[in-house]
């Protein structure tokens, strides 16, 4: 049984400490003379028995006397122990470099047949590129020159999912490659395989310009079925010199489009970017957008989506975060609402808005910039209405100004028309970075919310609502290998996705474990 939605919330604070230490007591051991060895041999050891005299009345013996010491047999001057422990090192150390080199050499040759030959599935079915004619090697992107093959080192991910008319669950990864180029892995538990598709190659020949993304491009994603319309859209951030795309639409207070609720779809969370605060004299940066309008009969059909003719402006570095926004109104006779999408951003004075894909041209501001950090992330997701069914409230979290090391993942809540500001949800969380990022996802028919942030020194902690605050201050990711996640997404399944170590893998949460996430397998390569 579900627990109603509650709109009371309790803030709790981001938890960091060092654990106590025991102190342990330990007897005082004095360390002993012994003998130790010189050039001329070993001394003695030093021996406390008293003084030693021979007897006043006799001569010395020859033994007490000290004798010359014959000169030891030495190679290179040195004494032999010394000789033969400094020649055994020596002989190791050339050992473990030949030794390290081979296995280098064995080592990137495996990894490159792996790739070759598709990888090991992602613990759902199998990876399968071979039917894949999406030119993934295609080097239309900008910053080739890194040392990871499979994916750009600066790459966001971003990740969503919906449901067919049929009922086959459905997956996407947005990802960006060595080259920079726009890459969607899709997978769908029919044939519970990942494929690839190199959205700038798909898209060179029929976008306005080339799909050509600055490494570590902020990427945004959401995707729906309903009433018998199926959509995945992508939208990323493109710099454009001089401003050839035109002027910003000024924002305005009008709320998004309202909807049924119902149906299958599917969320992004913002990713961050690595983009600098200030662009460059005469640089514009435009969000656009890539859709696929027909992901079920035609799952290669993406095309560039001009969003109405709309010219948003952003921040340069502005994170975005973009979500499905379902209805609240009833369908009508060959009428069904389908809702709207909603997209957030930070525009060039840093207010955080929220576009509406009702009309694009109309932005409304929720979070003024004099309260939300520059290049904030941002976090959007939607959300069942409270005492109710209709998943028509939408969540959207940025991270408050603060003192400028440290601010508060602040919590705004559009439900009945309206955006309402809401208590904060973490605490005294690092100020914006590039590994600095919010992501969001939803159980429970929508009923419960885990609001997830990835921290710089790779810490990956949350706040569950289930009814009740849960404060997860770092998450367990149970199973697969050791991890440091550089970028993280989230989808509406509770699929969690981590990039590491020039991979992406996937991850899900442990039913009866609030604080763990289970490994799935590995998305790419």
């Amino acid at each position: 049984m579900q627990e109603p939605y509650s709109t009371l919330e309790a803030r709790y604070p981001y938890h960091s400490g060092e654990p106590s230490k025991e102190v342990i007591q330990h007897d005082s051991v004095y360390p002993q003379l012994a003998a130790f060895e010189t050039e001329r041999g070993y001394l003695p050891e030093v021996v406390n028995n008293g003084s030693v005299q021979p007897p006043s009345n006799s001569p010395l013996s020859r033994e007490l006397l000290p004798q010359p010491q014959q000169p030891k047999n030495r190679i290179w001057g040195l004494p032999k122990r010394t000789f033969y422990v400094v020649l055994v090192i020596g002989i190791l150390v050339i050992i473990g470099a030949l030794a390290g080199g081979i296995g280098g050499g064995i080592a990137a040759r495996r990894h490159s047949d792996s790739q070759n030959s598709g990888g090991n599935g992602n613990g759902n079915g199998n990876n399968d590129d071979t039917n894949n004619n999406n030119n993934n090697n295609n080097n239309n992107g900008i910053g080739s020159s890194n040392a990871n093959v499979n994916i750009h080192p600066s790459s966001q991910l971003s990740a969503s999912n919906r449901t067919d008319a049929n009922g086959t669950a459905r997956r996407t990864v947005f990802f960006q490659d060595p080259a920079s180029n726009l890459i969607a892995r899709r997978w769908d538990a029919g044939s519970g395989a990942w494929v690839t598709a190199n959205l700038s190659a798909i898209t060179s020949s029929t976008a306005r310009d080339m799909v050509a993304l600055a490494p570590g491009a902020s990427i945004a994603s959401a995707s729906l079925t309903y009433a018998g319309k199926s959509e995945t859209h992508v939208w990323f951030v493109n710099a454009v010199a001089g401003g050839a795309a035109g002027s910003s639409s000024s924002s305005s207070s009008s709320s998004s489009s309202s909807s049924s609720g119902g149906g299958s779809g599917s969320s992004s969370s913002s990713s961050s970017s690595s983009s600098s605060s200030s662009g460059q004299s005469g640089t514009e940066y435009m969000i656009r957008s890539l859709v696929l309008a027909d992901p079920d009969a035609r799952p290669d059909g993406w095309k560039e989506d001009d969003m109405d003719g709309a010219s948003l402006k952003v921040l340069s570095g502005s994170r975005l975060a973009a979500a499905w926004q379902r209805c609240w109104k009833s369908d009508t006779a060959g009428n069904p609402c389908y809702g709207a999408w909603a997209l957030a951003y930070q525009d060039p004075a840093g207010n955080v808005l929220v576009a509406n894909g009702t009309v694009w041209n109309t932005q409304t501001l929720v979070v003024q910039e004099k309260s939300v950090a520059r290049n904030t992330s941002l976090g959007l997701v939607a959300q069942v209405e409270s005492g109710g069914t209709d998943v028509s409230r939408v969540i959207l979290v940025s991270e408050s100004l603060g003192t400028g090391e440290v601010g508060d993942m602040q919590k705004m809540m559009y439900t009945h028309g309206n955006w309402t500001s809401d208590k904060p949800l973490i605490t005294s969380i690092p100020a914006p970075s590039p590994n600095l990022q919010f992501a969001m996802t939803v159980q429970n028919s929508f009923s419960t919310q885990n609001t997830i942030t990835l921290l710089p020194n790779g810490t990956v902690t949350a706040l569950l609502w289930d009814g009740h605050f849960h404060t997860i201050p770092s998450m367990n990711f149970r199973g697969g290998p050791d991890v440091n996640f550089t970028s993280i997404a989230a989808s509406e399944d509770a699929m969690i996705y981590g990039l590491y170590n020039d991979e992406i893998l996937q991850y899900e949460p442990d039913t009866s474990d609030i604080y763990t996430y289970n490994y799935v397998g590995r998305v790419y390569p």
